[in-house]
């Protein structure tokens, strides 16, 4: 027994998967189409359509050009599960949570089966609530041998597929499903057809026959259109009164699907279709962009597994590269910090012996060491750069001059060759500010007010700058 899930679909979307290749197998007839999703849309052609028995050469360069694309980066190997050989039923549970429901379909299902669960492949691909509170899913199931059955025609031919659709719900993302009304999309191939039928958007029956063209060509339209009738008979009153959509698509000729659609009239009101052939376009569609009733039967497919593989080690080997590149600038990076830092200190160093004359000092402790020796060195040169200091003199003359200007008074004063006291009072603080700018050219001056209305007492002690 095997539960198809979404997982393995969502992972290789996320792996950025953009090329499918669809093959299918009818009558010894292979047809090989390439789908590749660009910006646009889809762009789909027909590589190779014919018996590679009789075209060899063909068919292996087909081949080959698949292989070597496949090599390069990971890509879907798609085929169908032919109608006759999967089941499409319709389940109803007795539940208005589908979460629930989703629980006890695969035992409904199982009921409804003509063969055990756990014989075979089964998928839930759509379910919605119904108008009396249950919800309804749409079961897909294919035996384990038919899946085999499908992969073992493929290889006959050469080709290991990845994913197996289902015949029906391919036909049936033909078009604009979500119309009202019936519908049929048929599709006849050169030994056997499908027909999916559903109405309001919903997809409600799949049948396959074991007919095509070919038995069409030799018998004539009678067998065909007798089983369609057989089918017909079993559908609700509803698909008698209302026009019914026929698409009609593979390997029939303009004259056949009009005697075909002469035939449908007998017994439905058929509004006729015809449609190149899109089988293996629908399943590239839905293998390479999302939607509605996906499906696949194959759920660890190892040639698409070995793609991602490959696409995983070559994510890990840019990666790895990335990595290297950034350790290398790293280095490159800590190389030349450590260079400036050296000139740097190289520089600190050669400037820090020529003031102090000092050979080994405490790396990081140089403008202290500095500050300490300038200071020594100030008291030993103080007679030389007396000469050119400004006078005690001159000094106290700007002093006066400036309190006689402003109105400042003095009443303590101290002058010496190192430091200055004054006290005294003016008429607002802007004057004391002044006066302590003033004396700010030559000495260290810290101001204390002391307000005394309507005049500013204030204090100057000032040490001589070195």
């Amino acid at each position: 027994m095997g539960l198809i899930s979404s997982e393995h679909r969502e992972v290789a979307a996320w792996s950025g998967i953009k090329t499918c290749y669809a093959m299918d197998v009818d009558g010894g007839i292979v047809t090989l189409l390439r789908a590749r999703r660009t910006g646009h849309g889809l762009d789909s052609r027909i590589v190779f359509a014919g018996d590679p028995s009789a075209d060899t050469e063909g068919w292996e360069r087909a081949l080959n050009d698949m292989r070597a694309e496949v090599a390069r980066s990971p890509a879907w190997i798609a085929s169908v599960v032919p109608a006759h050989s999967a089941l499409v039923k319709t389940v109803d549970a007795p539940f208005a949570s589908q979460a629930k429901a989703a629980k006890v379909f695969p035992s409904l299902l199982d009921i409804r089966l003509p063969f055990p669960l756990e014989q075979c492949q089964y998928a839930f691909p759509a379910m919605h609530a119904l108008p009396d509170g249950q919800v309804r899913a749409l079961a897909v199931a294919a035996r384990f041998d038919e899946i085999d059955a499908q992969i073992e025609t493929c290889k006959a031919s050469g080709v290991e597929p990845s994913l197996l659709d289902h015949e029906g719900l391919a036909l049936w993302s033909f078009g604009p499903s979500a119309s009202k009304g019936c519908r049929v999309v048929a599709w006849l191939g050169h030994e056997r057809s499908c027909l999916s039928l559903g109405q309001d958007g919903e997809l409600e029956q799949v049948h396959g026959l074991r007919i095509g063209v070919r038995a069409v060509d030799e018998k004539g339209l009678d067998e065909l259109v007798s089983r369609i009738q057989r089918i017909w008979k079993t559908l609700p009153e509803a698909w008698s009164k209302t026009a019914v959509n026929w698409i009609l698509s593979g390997e029939l000729s303009e004259s056949m699907a009009t005697e075909l659609e002469t035939e449908l009239n007998a017994f439905s009101r058929a509004e006729v279709t015809r449609e190149e052939s899109f089988l293996l376009e629908q399943v590239a569609t839905r293998a390479l962009k999302p939607g509605p009733l996906r499906c696949n039967f194959l759920a660890d497919a190892p040639t698409l597994q070995a793609g991602l593989v490959r696409r995983n080690r070559r994510t890990a080997a840019f990666f790895a590269a990335c990595g290297l590149l950034l350790c290398a600038l790293a280095l490159a990076w800590t190389q030349m910090v450590g260079a400036r830092e050296r000139n740097l200190q190289a520089r600190i160093d050669e400037t820090f012996q020529a003031l102090t004359h000092m050979p080994n000092h405490q790396r990081g402790m140089e403008p202290v060491i500095a500050q300490r020796v300038l200071k020594e060195q100030a008291k030993d040169l103080q007679p030389f750069t007396g000469m050119f200091a400004p006078s005690l003199a001159t000094r106290l003359n700007g002093l006066l001059q400036f309190c006689a200007t402003q109105g400042v008074r003095l009443q303590e004063f101290s002058l010496a060759p190192e430091q200055i006291h004054c006290k005294g009072r003016a008429e607002s603080m802007d004057e004391c500010i002044a006066l302590k700018q003033l004396l700010e050219q030559d000495y260290v001056v810290e101001l204390i007010r002391e307000p005394a209305a309507p005049y500013v007492d204030f204090t100057l002690n000032g040490q001589l700058r070195l």
